[in-house]
């Protein structure tokens, strides 16, 4: 049993690099954007040569991250399924295991939200309000009682 644990781990360490990059920065679910590098790059906010190289930076400093994260998750999600495979005389460790990956996602998103003001601090006043009337539309406006329309 040990040794299909280890064989599995294995294969998740280097299958994950590979699934790191297929995921990519595409839209996520629906229509709504993932956790990808998002808008501060786009062609059409004009970017200075300066303010491009920048934002590249930071992208590849946020891509970095995300990718860790992304491996450490995986991982905890193979343990996760393996020790709910065993049964239910797991499951305090089944318990802690899912903390665990709520805690990376949480990671994740919070790195995220860290590069995104980031990349905001480098865009000009009007880049920024050109951003907001390009986001405006992404999400689903809530109706008077807060459901979506």
């Amino acid at each position: 049993m040990n040794k299909i644990i280890l064989i599995m781990i294995l294969m998740i360490l280097f299958v994950s690099p590979a699934m790191a990059e297929m995921r990519g920065s595409g839209l996520g679910m629906g229509m709504r954007y993932g956790y990808g590098p998002g808008r501060c790059a786009d062609p059409e906010l004009n970017l200075s040569p300066d303010q491009s190289q920048k934002v590249n930076r930071l992208q590849q400093g946020y891509l970095t991250k995300i990718r860790q994260l992304q491996r450490e998750e995986m991982l905890k999600r193979a343990e996760w399924r393996l020790l709910s495979a065993r049964g239910s005389d797991e499951t305090s460790k089944l318990n802690r295991s899912q903390q665990e990956i709520q805690a990376i996602r949480e990671k994740i998103r919070e790195t995220w939200v860290n590069y995104k003001m980031e990349c905001r601090t480098l865009l000009t006043p009007e880049q920024l309000e050109q951003l907001g009337t390009m986001e405006k539309g992404r999400w689903p406006d809530p109706g008077p009682d807060g459901s979506d329309r």
